[in-house]
């Protein structure tokens, strides 16, 4: 009469420590996968952000962009070691939480005592992520167009005090058209006020006779922005192909989800150590009660032969 109670209690805390367990797990695993997942689209979004290596000479721009090409993929390899090591920390104290939930139910037991590695977690070798990772560097990459569109050369800011400052000498004219030129890559709304002294101007000059001039110092002026911009353009460019192919791989997403497989494996370990306590515990009392079953029908066998000895 008192172990059926005591049973029965076992049995029901084991059911529901072992839902809160799995509960836990999962909320966990999917925290994992959507913080790495965050985390490193932060960072393949952003590694171009700050070139990585520093400028050689315009003499060494290919072994540049090649240099770059690799230590930009590295820093999203280092990033995925942060997630991982972030999964190692978040696995550890859910192992540490799933053993104390066992011992407030069962008790000290031998099973409970296990010691966890953490650092045995993601150890398989990684794919060079390297070798699959193309972004090959072109010509094309001297120039970072969709960063001018949103961002106007530096020069224009130059030409618009020399725009303000000039009258009708043709050094400021030339200036002057070169910022009439660049202007397309900012904003109208922006642009418009500082042309008004250049519109005054060309109705005064002749603009076809500096025509040529004009379109040899924009050259120029264009020329030796992509030479000063190349240290920031390069890894720009680089980083947009890196990203591209990534996405194309879905290599965050993979991550995410190997990252979070793998803390789900692991907190597979002291969640069964859990369960075979309460397995044990539950065994034990269940012999215990078999015991008692059997010495209880012996007993009832015994006392009904002796009264029938006593009535006869």
């Amino acid at each position: 009469d008192s172990l059926m109670p005591e049973i029965d209690s076992s049995v029901s805390e084991y059911a529901s420590v072992s839902e809160t367990i799995e509960k836990d797990t999962e909320r966990l695993v999917i925290k994992l996968q959507t913080e790495t997942e965050q985390q490193l689209n932060t960072v393949v979004s952003e590694i171009g952000e700050q070139p990585p290596l520093e400028w050689p000479g315009l003499s060494n721009t290919f072994q540049y962009a090649h240099d770059t090409r690799d230590a930009l993929v590295q820093r999203v390899l280092s990033s995925v070691e942060v997630c991982e090591d972030n999964a190692r920390e978040a696995t550890a104290s859910a192992v540490s939480a799933i053993k104390q939930l066992g011992i407030l139910h069962v008790g000290e037991k031998p099973a409970l005592s296990k010691v966890f590695n953490k650092s045995a977690m993601f150890s398989r070798k990684r794919d060079n992520l390297s070798k699959h990772i193309q972004a090959e560097f072109g010509l094309g990459d001297l120039l970072d167009f969709g960063y001018l569109l949103e961002r106007p050369l530096p020069v224009l800011q130059s030409s618009k005090a020399a725009l303000l400052s000039s009258q009708t000498n043709s050094t400021g004219l030339t200036v002057t058209a070169l910022s009439l030129i660049a202007s397309s890559l900012v904003p109208i709304s922006t642009a418009l006020a500082p042309f008004a002294p250049l519109i005054k101007v060309a109705k005064e000059l002749d603009i076809k006779r500096l025509f040529i001039p004009t379109l040899a110092l924009v050259s120029i002026a264009i020329g030796a922005y992509t030479v000063h911009e190349l240290p920031r353009t390069i890894p720009r460019r680089l980083a947009r192909k890196i990203a591209f192919e990534l996405d194309e791989m879905g290599y965050v997403r993979s991550n995410a989800t190997r990252i979070g497989a793998e803390a789900r494996k692991v907190l597979r370990y002291p969640a069964q150590d859990v369960r075979s306590a309460f397995q044990s515990q539950l065994e034990s009392r269940t012999r215990q009660r078999e015991e008692y079953e059997k010495h209880l029908s012996q007993a009832e066998y015994m006392l009904k032969a002796l009264t029938e000895i006593e009535d006869g």
